[in-house]
């Protein structure tokens, strides 16, 4: 019989049919196409909700050695309605998942440091906050904001009694230890990164803050007391940064002493 009268009987059988049986023949001769068909369809409109509900990113927070205290409400949502933005548009990451063990170099840590080399590499990290001695694995790799360029003038001297240096000699040499291949150079880092008298050449990468009620409340770091705020040289948000120190400085608020002398 010839294919097309094959088919013309098909359809009258099929046309005469009952529900069940139509829809079985459906199935049996065009299941493939459906199942591919409904996937496509499914992909497509999974991937227009997703562009649909997207945020813009304002600002991507690490903040290593802390963790959110359970039952508080979203710091970064609450310092994205600060910002002024529409928080079902707009959002800033606050990553708690970072922990360093420096002296353990247990599997978090290794896995923390692997992250935030990319993160840093790929620009997508604009800000860290922890404590002294955690942000000292970073702070000597050249990544951190400059204060001086960060800010104006007039903040420069507002912030200035709160800076935290690191020795631009140290990093030089470590650069220069790298070059020639001398993985025994051990430096010695200073001991009160407060106190820029102690340094060859002085550089504010970071601003401490000192008795943070916001941040005690929010967060749950290892070190609550010696807490520093710095920014990614590449960063890709720098007016969101610079919104965020100002937020962090209101809220601080109140008078404290030189951290050079009070260095814990």
């Amino acid at each position: 019989m010839p294919v097309m009268d094959e088919f013309q009987e098909e359809r009258e059988t099929l046309k005469n049919a009952s529900l069940r049986k139509k829809i079985g023949y459906i199935w049996d001769y065009y299941k493939w196409p459906i199942i591919i068909g409904v996937v496509v369809l499914i992909m497509l409109v999974s991937m227009v909700r997703n562009y649909m509900s997207r945020k813009t990113d304002l600002m991507y927070l690490v903040t290593i050695n802390g963790t959110n205290t359970p039952g508080v409400e979203d710091y970064g949502e609450r310092f994205t309605e600060y910002c002024g933005y529409d928080t079902t548009k707009y959002q800033i990451t606050v990553d708690t998942s970072a922990h360093l063990d420096l002296a353990a170099m247990d599997d978090a840590t290794v896995q923390t440091t692997q992250k935030l080399m990319v993160l840093i590499a790929a620009g997508d990290m604009d800000c860290i906050l922890t404590d002294i001695h955690s942000l000292e694995n970073y702070a000597y790799q050249n990544v951190l904001y400059d204060m001086r360029d960060f800010l104006t003038d007039e903040e420069y001297e507002k912030y200035k009694p709160f800076f935290y240096y690191v020795d631009r000699g140290i990093i030089d040499a470590k650069e220069d230890a790298d070059l020639k291949h001398n993985y025994d150079y051990d430096p010695t880092y200073p001991e009160n990164p407060y106190d820029p008298t102690t340094m060859q050449d002085p550089v504010p990468v970071g601003i401490r803050l000192i008795e943070h009620p916001e941040l005690e409340r929010d967060f749950i770091f290892t070190d609550d007391k010696n807490l520093v705020v710095s920014f990614l040289i590449n960063t890709k948000h720098l007016d969101t940064c610079k919104q965020f120190l100002d937020y962090l400085m209101v809220e601080t608020g109140g008078e404290y002493q030189n951290p050079a002398t009070a260095f814990e």
